[in-house]
């Protein structure tokens, strides 16, 4: 059809044409030329043919969901572009650069054997966490689905590692932390076949096993990769390459964890992610099999000789006393506990808050990838930080801070677009914290306690995650996000009080 309105000689008019290669109507209203002289219709031109097959393939999501996948990988890409432009140009060493030895000794040349070191730990770290991300995408909603108390479930999983999950990681250190990783394998496997059946009681075992495999996760591969760093004789400062890069990667899985889920879920159900965590799980098994050597807490004197509940009793001991006499030990475990159980708080939460506010069905994989994206580029802007001498103290206490800002909105609107800005920047700031808390781990607790002193302190962080789901059950959105602020203000509170009487009792004794 011209400018003019009439039809031009060899164009067809009429209703929307059906595609015809795969007969379905989604090339409606597209220009179809007909063969001069034939009878056999009209003929589709190649490129609208590769555009139909393209849509073929494309599934069928929602507008607002994708475009916030695409502003958050926008804003990644643009926070890498950053670092890449005002990372620091290191100089070449040469003779004439008037170096000394001591300066030369303390460049960031990497040892032989560092690279292979790290990735064998990231190699293992990486398919770990993929597999536990697919895990959390479609929870809520299965469970829905079940008809089962969700809340229950959830609370019976945070209580078990709570009481159990403290107990299991003190054992970590002095059987071994290969071990740990590849027990967390085995449960891992069992707790996703267990959410197939349908019924509460085999759930909730289910969610007391996870809580046993959460407290393995998260002190076992962590401190595996400390201690063998140490072992190896690398030079503390690359502990921060490990943990950035981790930090990164993890965003990047949990990015490929959302769009595996949403694309499981669209063809298998709920059950789907479920189900492809099961086979990483055990690629995951194989690996740490092949690629990982034992290391275990080396002890002196009477503790080499200790075993079973008197390894446990010495273990609790010792952790304890070290929390209660390193102010700034006590400091950082609290400010984890805070942050972390604001953290997980949020994560029963964004889920029921979107079903409110989307305009369509809530297609928690892609929503989910939009939220690890940004978690990527918070390990970014770590890097970014840290090649500026940003000290991890310094921008522990700006992720608290901003993170209670974000919640403070989030208990504050009730539109779709600021509550999903404020979602976003809040998972940001969790990226930044993956790398920037590990930092402060490293440095302030012993590697021979390091396991047995993250297990104490899951205990007051799932206390914490019990309160904050109990309250989401009896309090509004709004009051639970208001609460999540106040631990953020907390965190970064008791942060400040423990790095500064450390620092005034260092003071003194020397």
């Amino acid at each position: 059809r011209g400018r003019e309105g009439r039809l031009r000689p060899g164009l067809r008019s009429g209703p929307p044409v059906a595609c015809l290669s795969t007969g379905r109507s989604s090339c409606a209203g597209a220009r179809v030329r007909m063969c001069p002289g034939s009878d056999e219709g009209p003929t589709v031109p190649p490129y609208l043919k590769a555009m139909e097959a393209v849509q073929a393939m494309m599934p069928d999501w929602p507008a607002w969901s994708v475009k916030y996948l695409v502003g958050t990988g926008a804003f990644a890409f643009a926070a890498l572009g950053l670092e890449m432009a005002l990372r620091p140009k290191r100089k070449a060493p040469s003779s004439a650069s008037g170096e000394t030895k001591e300066e030369k000794a303390s460049s960031t040349a990497v040892p032989a054997g560092f690279r292979a070191f790290q990735a064998r730990y990231l190699a293992v770290y990486l398919v770990v966490m993929l597999a536990d991300w697919l895990q959390g995408t479609n929870m809520y909603t299965l469970y829905t689905g079940y008809g089962v108390d969700t809340a229950s479930l959830f609370l019976g999983g945070f209580l078990s590692s709570a009481v159990f999950g403290t107990v299991l990681g003190l054992f970590v250190d002095d059987y071994g932390r290969k071990l740990a990783c590849m027990v967390f394998c085995f449960l891992e496997v069992v707790i996703n076949l267990l959410e197939h059946v349908p019924d509460f009681r085999l759930l909730l075992v289910g969610r007391v096993l996870g809580g046993l495999s959460t407290s393995l996760l998260f002190s076992s591969f962590e401190s595996w990769m400390v201690s063998e760093h140490r072992k190896q004789g690398y030079p503390e400062e690359l502990l921060s390459s490990t943990f950035a890069l981790a930090s990164t990667g993890n965003g990047i899985m949990a990015i490929i964890a959302g769009l595996i889920a949403q694309v499981a879920c669209d063809r298998l159900g709920d059950i789907g992610p479920f189900q492809a965590a099961i086979a990483l799980t055990v690629l995951a098994w194989v690996l740490i099999a092949t690629l990982w050597d034992e290391n275990k807490a080396e002890h002196e004197g009477e503790a080499a000789t200790r075993s079973g509940w008197a390894t446990l009793k010495s273990s609790v001991s010792e952790s304890s006393a070290l929390i209660w006499t390193r102010p700034a030990i006590a400091g950082i475990g609290m400010a984890m506990a805070l942050f972390e159980g604001a953290m997980y708080t949020f994560v029963f939460n964004w889920v029921p808050r979107l079903m409110q506010l989307a305009p369509t069905a809530l297609p928690t994989g892609i929503v989910f990838s939009s939220f690890m994206v940004c978690v990527s580029a918070g390990g970014i802007l770590y890097s970014l930080a840290q090649e500026h001498k940003v000290t991890a103290e310094a921008t522990s206490h700006g992720i608290f801070i901003m993170s209670a800002l974000a919640m403070a909105v989030c208990a504050v609107s009730n539109q779709l677009d600021p509550t999903m800005i404020a979602f976003c920047a809040f998972e940001t700031f969790v990226g930044v914290s993956f790398a920037c808390l590990g930092v402060l781990r490293s440095r302030y607790i012993p590697e021979s306690h390091m396991a047995g002193i993250l297990a104490c302190v899951r205990l007051p962080l799932n206390l914490l995650v019990v309160i904050g789901t109990k309250l989401s059950d009896v309090w509004p959105a709004d009051r639970v996000f208001w609460v999540c602020t106040a631990w953020h203000l907390g965190a970064s509170a008791v942060l400040a009080l423990g790095l500064s009487v450390d620092a005034k009792r260092k003071a003194k004794t020397k």
